[in-house]
């Protein structure tokens, strides 16, 4: 369902551009450097033209893996600042249902 491809998240084989991607073998317990378990969730983040960001993650609490969470950034001067409140799911399609309306939003405020 999720796989990292160089500086993309595939979503049922849709290609999404992102950063920071976290998407192999999580959410679930994982080992660090030090030999300690902890719990790691899907993270990644996709900036936006306009100056957006979204922080998606999905699992980050352990008793809620399948909560996909959306949280919306605008860049403001040098740093960027949480915009309203978090965007909650629980399918991957809603999520790319939701990534396909900004994309056209911003494709039509480009061409208007």
């Amino acid at each position: 369902m999720l796989e990292a491809r160089g500086n993309s998240v595939y979503i049922f084989g849709r290609p999404v551009s992102a950063a920071n991607i976290q998407v192999e073998d999580v959410p679930g317990w994982l080992v660090d450097a030090s030999g300690k378990k902890e719990w790691y969730g899907v993270y990644f983040e996709i900036l936006f033209e306009d100056g957006t960001c979204w922080e998606v993650t999905q699992g980050e609490d352990q008793n809620r893996i399948d909560e996909i969470i959306v949280r919306e950034f605008k860049q403001v001067a040098e740093s960027y600042v949480r915009q309203g409140a978090a965007m909650r799911y629980t399918d991957w399609r809603c999520f790319v249902d939701l990534y396909d309306e900004k994309r056209r939003i911003m494709h039509s405020w480009a061409t208007s």
